[in-house]
């Protein structure tokens, strides 16, 4: 074998290795899992099983030079090509994750602290929430459970107990006020249930065209830019502005868009991607806060993973509610401080592919 033929080889190799430990990290694998719900730690890792992206890659590349090849080299190249096809039949006959059991439990959780209460069942995929900012009023997306993926909006009030089913279609809601939720191009005011339509306008740079008239601006952070828009039915209007979001509070392009709507009331709803992650989230009554914690997790390669629990002023841990496997999504504080909401999502690169019901709780601080 050449000289330039044996290089190519180990870069070959080399490149399987560099795409093994990103499909490794990234979850890109086929696999059987351990039972998210079992008591019993499994001695098989989350990410156990054979990669089948760098088998096939071995097994292509490989195979073709030594197609190319004469005498011993065109035989132990083509042995390694076998080698590879042998991985890749095992990693798709063996190893192929094959998702939840039949009597698996969406709702249930395995480890609780305290009391938790159900209060979305895992019936339908539950895609997002937005509470209020008072915390009364929850808003959820759901999907429609067609093939066509779409979504629809349904609004609870926590205070009655009582759900507005199919209020809105579109994506996740953001509150601009107590009163008033958009959902993508639609205004829901919640004390009548009255809705209406957003028109896209687009004024010359530096103008507000329509939107001059209102009494109020809401400049609403949807993810990459802010939208304009006031809660004025009579100003069904929407301007997707040149201002980009970021996360930061009070960064460069906060101020832009603060000169820019300086002659006229106005407020800027960013959401706070942070709370209850890396930053506390504190209840209203300012008793109690959430953030991360972590949990034994036989599910986890490394026997633990990160959750959300409830603290107490001195930073005890008075309440969680963790599901092996899943993360608990926060979408914030009771209006009363009387508990936390959580989307409970399933972790990992095929997690929803797999798990397409997702509960939502509350967990009730003591």
């Amino acid at each position: 074998m050449e000289r330039k033929q044996i290089e190519r080889l180990l870069v070959v190799g080399l490149a399987v290795l560099v795409v093994g430990a990103c499909c490794y990290w990234s979850g890109v694998w086929w696999y059987v899992p351990p039972l998210a719900q079992s008591p019993a730690p499994s001695n098989a890792s989350p990410h156990a099983g054979l990669s089948v992206l760098p088998f096939l890659g071995l097994a292509g590349t490989v195979g073709r030079m030594g197609l190319r090849q004469r005498g011993k080299s065109r035989w132990l190249l083509l042995a390694i090509a076998g080698i590879a096809v042998s991985g890749l039949t095992l990693s798709a006959c063996v190893c192929i994750r094959v998702g939840p059991s039949p009597d698996f439990d969406y709702n249930r959780l395995d480890l609780v602290k305290g009391q938790v209460e159900l209060v979305m069942p895992a019936e339908q995929r539950t895609w997002g929430g937005a509470l209020s900012p008072d915390g009364r009023w929850l808003l959820i997306t759901r999907e429609s459970g067609e093939r066509t993926q779409q979504f629809y909006s349904s609004l609870i009030d926590l205070e009655r107990n009582r759900i507005y089913e199919n209020v809105g279609q579109g994506g996740l809601g953001h509150w601009l006020d107590n009163e008033h939720v958009v959902v993508y191009s639609q205004m829901l005011r919640v004390s009548d249930m009255a809705r209406w339509e957003l028109q896209e306008i687009k004024p010359p740079q530096g103008s507000l065209g329509e939107l001059a008239k209102a009494s109020h601006i809401y400049a609403v952070d949807i993810g990459s830019t802010y939208w304009l828009m006031t809660t004025d039915p009579a100003l069904p209007y929407v301007i997707i502005s040149e201002f980009g979001t970021d996360y930061h509070r009070d960064s460069a392009e906060d101020k832009r868009l603060d000169a820019f709507l300086a002659n006229v009331p106005h407020t800027i709803v960013k959401r706070d991607v942070y709370s209850g992650w890396t930053e506390p989230a504190y209840s209203p009554d300012g008793h109690y806060y959430v953030q991360s914690m972590a949990f034994d997790d036989p599910t986890r390669k490394r026997g633990k993973d990160s959750g959300r629990a409830i603290f107490d002023a001195a930073g005890q841990v008075v309440a969680y509610g963790y599901k092996y496997a899943w993360a608990p999504y926060p979408l914030g504080w009771a209006y009363d401080s009387s508990g936390f909401y959580f989307l409970y999502l399933p972790r990992g690169a095929d997690g929803d592919l797999f798990y397409q019901q997702w509960p939502l709780y509350k967990v009730l601080v003591p």
